[in-house]
């Protein structure tokens, strides 16, 4: 008796020794006593039906707030798992929550793949596996069968989908019943595939080799072969080949350097990149050849991006003279940011504080021309907020062949209404630009002699002199510096403004960039210091 009022006792001052009794013991099941009342249960997976005592009571996750104390029985149900049974205890001075593993109910399927007969017998097998439920959308990963090509495969119960896939084979599959504690047999026959290319395309449509740029064939090969990868020019004469090689798997690819045989590079123009291959007479009794082709286009003005801060695109405050190949187009967004003046201030105006912000658009109907429009918005914190809109047209007539020399003609216009000028450009009116660069490997140094009319101020232009460095390191950036010096002959007493910056392009996607910009300016005795930051996209075909 005094045993029994002992026990009774413990129970009621350490309720946990005797809060749950489970009748099995899976890894991840766990029973935990918390502050507060009632029951709460947790299942991997969830949405797993929850009978107490014989009655439904809901499903996974679920919480009981008000649940008698005392002893339950739980059961836990879900269709292609094993029913979960188990007891537990509650008290009126704790919360029992309980995290319950379900187990899945599984057979098996021992798998047995074969080559279809007369296939022929040095066609490299190596088969892939996976499987996945009659309902399912996608398959699990494949996976490698042995050397003897069976495998035996625990899977879920239910109807499942066995595919096999092979390099120069036809996909195979089968459907089987799995049932729980039971081994099924699948055998699964593959055929030789019908070789054939397709999907073919070439990036980029245009290619600078100057600056180390490659064109890449992609394209789909259905079974081993053997081919030759082959380039003509728009004569159709063969500048350039290498094979014969094997393919062994599904996704190929061939770069071109833009070079001949020789390794000399080639001069502008469209060619053709050209897959010829054939099975082997060991593979396959056809031995027909089979052809896959695609185009790009070697072009030495082939930037992608540029600024376009002084409207005429390029660096920064040096206007480049390369345009975009036809049919292409860039897209940004950005802002600068710190002390800027607006470009029709004069010596006694000060700095001005803002946000100024623009997006602008660079598209190249055809080949060597290129059209760019600036819309800008100033948001002046002291000012009137103003704003602004300017674009430009520039035909590039000298591309670099025998002497590395790109040159364009280009002229521009700007509206900008008060406070509404874009910040780093010449400011409102109409300029003439004559820019060119000499084009060193993956440098180009550029120097744009210009005139600009600022249309509120008379018929006398204003002379511009800028020059820079690019670096077109392309993937994954580009970087330039260049600065540019504003003479206003009209007014002895005015000092020459000067600009200079840097500027950075990095490419976290092929065609997505994020631009960077810092610099100074400086007029007589006043200077400043901006930053900028762009988002921006090209569409390059």
């Amino acid at each position: 008796m005094r045993i029994t009022i002992i026990f009774l006792i413990l129970i009621c001052l350490f309720p946990c020794f005797s809060s749950a009794k489970e009748i099995s013991n899976i890894i991840g099941d766990t029973f935990e006593e918390t502050s507060g009342k009632g029951l709460e249960i947790r299942t991997n997976p969830s949405a797993v039906k929850v009978f107490i005592d014989g009655a439904e009571r809901g499903v996974t996750p679920i919480s009981f707030d008000s649940i008698a104390s005392g002893e339950h029985q739980i059961k836990l149900s879900k269709d292609g798992y094993k029913d979960r049974v188990f007891n537990v205890v509650l008290f009126n001075t704790s919360r029992l929550v309980v995290s319950i593993e379900m187990k899945e109910e599984q057979g098996s399927v021992k798998v047995s793949v074969a080559k279809a007969p007369g296939s022929p017998e040095k066609l490299p097998f190596k088969p892939l596996i996976s499987s996945k439920a009659i309902t399912d959308t996608i398959g699990t990963q494949p996976n490698e069968l042995p050397s003897d090509n069976t495998i035996l495969l625990n899977l879920p119960v239910g109807y499942r989908t066995i595919e096999v896939m092979a390099f120069g084979w036809e996909d195979a599959s089968v459907t089987v019943l799995i049932e729980e504690n039971k081994t099924v047999s699948a055998d699964i026959i593959m055929r030789p595939v019908k070789f054939k290319m397709e999907n073919g395309f070439v990036v980029p449509r245009y290619f600078n080799p100057k600056k180390g740029s490659t064109a890449t064939f992609y394209f789909m090969v259905s079974a081993p072969a053997l081919a030759t990868f082959s380039v003509f020019d728009e004569n159709g004469k063969c500048v350039y080949q290498e094979g014969p090689f094997m393919f062994n798997m599904s996704a190929q690819r061939e770069s071109w350097n833009g070079r001949d045989s020789s390794g000399n590079i080639l001069p502008e123009g469209v060619y053709t990149l050209s897959v010829e291959a054939y099975m082997p007479k060991e593979y396959s009794n056809n031995e027909e050849h089979f052809i896959i082709t695609g185009e790009t286009e070697i072009s030495y003005s082939n930037y992608a991006y540029f600024s376009t801060d002084s409207v005429v695109s390029g660096l920064t405050f040096a206007p480049l003279p390369q345009t975009l190949p036809g049919g292409n187009s860039q897209f940004e967004a950005g802002f600068i940011f710190n002390g800027f003046r607006t470009p029709s201030a004069d010596k006694e105006d000060g700095v001005i504080s803002g946000l100024p912000f623009k997006i602008s658009m660079r598209v190249s109907p055809v080949n060597k021309l290129e059209l760019t429009t600036v819309f800008n918005i100033n948001p002046l914190s002291e000012n009137q907020t103003g704003l602004g809109v300017s674009g430009s047209v520039k035909f590039n007539f000298l591309n670099s062949g025998a002497i590395p020399i790109v040159m364009s003609a280009a002229a521009s216009y700007s509206w900008a209404g008060t406070n509404g000028e874009l910040p780093l450009s010449p400011g409102r009116g109409l300029g003439l630009y004559l820019p060119l660069s000499l084009e060193l490997s993956k440098f180009s140094i550029a120097v744009c002699p210009a005139a600009f009319w600022h249309t509120h101020e008379g018929i006398t232009p204003e002379f511009l002199l800028s020059g820079g460095i690019m670096y077109n390191g392309g993937y994954p950036f580009s970087a330039g510096i260049s600065a540019r010096s504003e003479f206003n002959f009209t007014d002895n007493g005015q000092k020459p403004k000067i600009f200079a910056g840097a500027q950075v392009y990095y490419f976290p996607l092929y065609i997505l960039y994020i631009s960077l910009q810092a610099g100074m300016w400086k007029q007589g005795e006043r200077s400043g210091f901006y930053g900028g930051l762009g988002l921006g996209f090209g569409i390059v075909y």
